[in-house]
């Protein structure tokens, strides 16, 4: 399990892993795509980023299938806020280590 931010997603808890350096290259192509692209709406950010979020959530959890279209907005945002953690800390204090548990 790759320590990260404990977010819930559709009333589970999962921890999202903050990027590796080759999903930040990934990430600045998607920024730059979606700049360049016409359509800037919410549903486009959504769609350009969410297979990009899931693809990071799949390090700590190979199976999970929800697919990001499927979340509420407020949790796209949150699990994208997760990946871009670089500074704060991992797994803070009031968080269970094993979050799909509760276990300490």
């Amino acid at each position: 399990m790759i320590r990260g931010t404990v977010v819930n997603i559709a009333g589970t808890d999962y921890t999202v892993p903050p990027f590796k350096m080759g999903l930040w290259e990934r990430f600045d192509a998607l920024v730059a795509q979606f700049r360049a692209a016409e359509d800037k709406s919410v549903p486009a950010m959504v769609a350009t980023f969410a297979p990009l979020l899931v693809d990071n959530l799949r390090r700590n959890y190979p199976e999970f299938t929800l697919d990001a279209g499927e979340w509420e907005f407020p949790t796209f945002t949150e699990v994208r806020d997760a990946c871009l953690v670089t500074s704060l800390p991992a797994n803070p204090p009031q968080a269970p280590a094993n979050p799909s548990t509760g276990a300490a």
